[in-house]
């Protein structure tokens, strides 16, 4: 993919902000594609979460509900039933949502469960970026987060708890346990993010689905 500056983008925009566009087709299919390149560092520029819960919003509708910010960025899966974030979101250092910690096998592994960490974006009220790998539940208040992409945990319970397996999840970690996840912002999106322009996937096609 070839990423341009949209100069048409800019107009309003702080300096420490920038817009890319890409043009080119992925995959032989058509593709349009943003990114934005933002300072971290500027104290003008604030970085915050809201969720869905309770209610079903577009990308235009959270604009307008909060306040025309410079930058939406619609991220986090949701249930189409309750309309609850099923990813983590985190905001002002509080938890506002958890992901799932559960995927039933099926097939041979019908019998089985995997718990995988799933993969968020946090901003430290230092203002320093970290991508990680988490396994939150709502008994603790903060999530415990993991460098790397691993395996996940494959056992016969359907539920697990940080609170009551935290001993066999970092035992199963060991090498890259990374105690608490102290950020005052984060969003995650799925299994699979980037991190310094190389794609990662902590679990298969079939479990990410």
């Amino acid at each position: 993919m070839q990423w341009d500056r949209d100069s048409s983008l800019q107009a309003g925009l702080p300096q420490g902000m920038e817009i890319y566009y890409n043009h080119q087709p992925l995959e032989g299919a058509p593709f349009r594609g943003y990114f934005a390149k933002i300072d971290l560092l500027d104290k003008k520029l604030d970085f915050d979460v809201d969720t869905t819960q309770g209610r079903r919003l577009t990308p235009s509708q959270f604009y307008d509900r909060l306040d025309s910010p410079l930058l939406v960025i619609n991220g986090t899966f949701f249930s189409f039933v309750t309309n609850q974030n099923l990813n983590t979101v985190i905001g002002h250092g509080k938890q506002l949502a958890f992901g799932p910690t559960t995927i039933k096998g099926s097939g041979r592994d019908s019998l089985y469960y995997y718990h995988p960490l799933r993969s968020a974006l946090g901003i430290s009220r230092h203002r320093k970026a970290d991508v990680a790998w988490l396994f939150a539940d709502s008994t603790r208040r903060k999530p415990y987060a993991f460098q790397q992409a691993h395996l996940v945990i494959k056992n016969e319970l359907s539920t697990i708890s940080i609170h009551e397996h935290l001993a066999d999840i970092t035992k199963a970690h060991q090498r890259d346990f990374n105690k608490k996840w102290r950020v005052k912002t984060a969003i995650g999106g799925g299994p699979c993010l980037s991190r310094m322009a190389r794609y990662i996937s902590p679990i298969g096609k079939k479990e990410c689905l």
